[in-house]
């Protein structure tokens, strides 16, 4: 028992004990904790119960009636802006000069096999 950490040990552990049993003898001597209501909620009754009911169903039916308000201003909202919109213009189908044949470019004849490996394996590369 020389051994100085020896004696911290037992010095921490007689106080820890001691400590805890001070707890423990002020736990028992307080009434039930649980049975309180917590600082600040009354007690509930059936009456309060009955009123925060009332309370949350007359929030909820106006949050109802603020909503189908809300839907019924975007209906409007989006009525006007299509009627603000100008007329679209007609899609008509080009002229047969606007369109441009390039033969060349559709013909098969002229594919270089060698420019289309070399670009497929550019485009594809086996270790990425």
């Amino acid at each position: 028992m020389d051994d100085p950490g020896n004696l911290i040990y037992l010095a921490f552990l007689v106080i820890s004990l001691i400590a805890g049993l001070v707890k423990n003898r002020n736990k028992n001597s307080r009434p039930d904790s649980h049975s309180e209501q917590p600082a600040g909620r009354p007690a509930m009754s059936v009456e309060n119960f009955r009123e925060i009911l009332e309370q949350r169903k007359a929030k909820e039916q106006a949050a109802e009636e603020r909503l189908k308000q809300m839907e019924a201003e975007a209906v409007e909202a989006k009525q006007r802006k299509i009627r603000k919109m100008p007329p679209q213009k007609r899609i008509t189908e080009p002229a047969k000069e606007d369109i441009v044949f390039h033969h060349e470019e559709n013909d098969l004849t002229h594919i270089d096999l060698r420019k289309a490996v070399i670009y497929s394996e550019i485009l594809n590369p086996p270790y990425v």
